[in-house]
């Protein structure tokens, strides 16, 4: 029997005691991950997990090795190291975009496959066209316009092929 876990809700753990315990269960885990993530695609990984209540930092992989790559990142230039920089705005940023972008391609998955249908309806079945609400007719109409650029785009092809 397989059992599924929790969802954890994302808001800091009143209880210490709880709190201490699943930071070091997830620093732990963290650790191990960036440990295999550096042997797999040998990189330089280092983290600082500080806990300002203690007044103290965890370095990994340790004080000395972490204190030895800040040393070498920073001596890039400044330019040099915003190019190799992700940071956590930027990498939140780009999430944002991949998802609305996956969102897009859903979307006209959707109304695609919708259109596909009132086209059924509509030629096959018979359906009445007074009886195809608003929503239909807009889907009607973007899928008409992308099926209009693909035709246009392979008349383009084709026109390029003959000269």
């Amino acid at each position: 029997m397989h059992m599924t876990r929790k969802r954890v809700k994302y808001e800091q753990i009143l209880s210490e005691r709880k709190r201490k315990v699943l930071c070091m269960k997830r620093v732990e885990s963290l650790t191990k991950k960036a440990n295999e993530l550096s042997i797999l695609c040998g990189v330089n990984i280092g983290m600082v997990i500080h806990k300002p209540i203690e007044n103290n930092a965890i370095l990994w992989p340790s004080s000395e090795v972490f204190g030895d790559m800040l040393q070498k990142f920073l001596d890039f230039s400044g330019s040099e190291r915003a190019k190799k920089m992700v940071t956590h705005e930027k990498y939140l940023h780009q999430r944002v975009n991949d998802g609305i972008e996956e969102m897009s391609k859903s979307q006209y998955k959707k109304e695609v496959k919708e259109s596909q249908l009132v086209m059924t309806e509509l030629l096959i079945q018979g359906k009445d066209f007074s009886t195809v609400d608003l929503v239909q007719l807009n889907c009607l109409q973007s899928f008409a316009a992308q099926m209009l650029k693909k035709l246009e785009f392979k008349d383009d092809e084709f026109n390029e092929q003959e000269r």
